[in-house]
């Protein structure tokens, strides 16, 4: 089942955008909050006017939390497969 595309009105670090999305809602406004949260964070310790950098720092730290995310996921699927593995044998 898709879902419809909605246009969202959003707040990140001040600045007012409007996005498409056919997430649900829930989870893209948690993205939002998310993002905006972690921009502020890093504003805080850069400083007001430095947009770009605040963004390419941001992005980097949420590549950085999905990469670390990806690779607990592989390690604990390769345990249970060994787990089950050995439950087999």
């Amino acid at each position: 089942m898709t879902r419809e595309a909605k246009k969202y009105t959003v707040q990140i670090l001040g600045e007012s955008y409007t996005l498409v999305s056919d997430e649900a809602e829930s989870h893209f406004m948690e993205a939002v909050s998310r993002v905006d949260a972690l921009m502020n964070q890093l504003s805080a310790a850069v400083g007001k006017g430095q947009e770009k950098r605040i963004a390419v720092l941001a992005a980097l730290q949420l590549a950085h939390n999905q990469v670390a995310l990806e690779s607990e996921m592989q390690a604990l699927a390769q345990r249970l497969i060994a787990q089950i593995d050995q439950s087999m044998a």
